[in-house]
């Protein structure tokens, strides 16, 4: 019986070879010894023991791993850039018409009523009151006709011109009230 002092043969017993985890940071598949164990690669990490996956774990999004052999991720993505799930550095800048706060894990649009024309930014300008703003586009545009541009609320950084009042012209900000014998529509002054 295995344990038992005496073998019925006369043979010594043996004892079974012991198992060590795997280190954290490494990966052993099956047969592996201590000088087999594998370093989780760039843009990966391992916490725990007992790790059979080459793979390792994926760097979190938002996070970097720029070294093998990792047991957690380095550091927060910078402002600036940003960082996918198994970043092994911090060098993806944000583009131009993207904002990218600390621990961005991909670029975000700009809302309406901002831009940015500058890559690696981790926010984006307040359009300038007259002008419009397509966040997708990395310029200010003259306010159109019939419209007033002022960033009173970020959900409507456009708004038309109000019934009784007027704008005929690009760029300027403010509705014009409708003059005495017209009526208006935001847009041009009818008879």
């Amino acid at each position: 019986e295995f344990g038992s002092s005496a073998d019925p043969n006369g043979a010594t017993p043996t004892l079974p070879l012991a198992q060590n985890p795997c280190e954290a940071g490494h990966y052993c598949q099956e047969g592996s010894s201590s000088d087999s164990k594998s370093p989780c690669k760039k843009g990966s990490y391992s916490g725990g023991q007992y790790n059979d996956d080459p793979t390792c774990t994926a760097c979190t999004p938002g996070f970097y791993c720029d070294a093998d052999g990792q047991t957690d991720f380095t550091e927060e993505c910078a402002s600036g850039f940003y960082c996918p799930a198994g970043s092994k550095s911090t060098r993806q800048k944000c583009g131009r018409t993207m904002q990218c706060p600390e621990g961005s894990a991909d670029e975000q649009h700009c809302n309406p009523g901002y831009f940015n024309n500058e890559a690696g930014k981790d926010t984006c300008k307040k359009c300038p009151d007259g002008k419009f703003c397509d966040p997708r586009e990395d310029s200010t545009l003259p306010c159109p006709k019939g419209f007033t541009c002022k960033m009173e609320s970020e959900d409507e950084p456009l708004k038309k011109c109000p019934k009784g009042t007027y704008k005929i012209r690009d760029g300027n900000s403010e509705c014009l009230d409708c003059p005495l014998g017209k009526y208006c529509d935001g847009a041009e002054p009818w008879d």
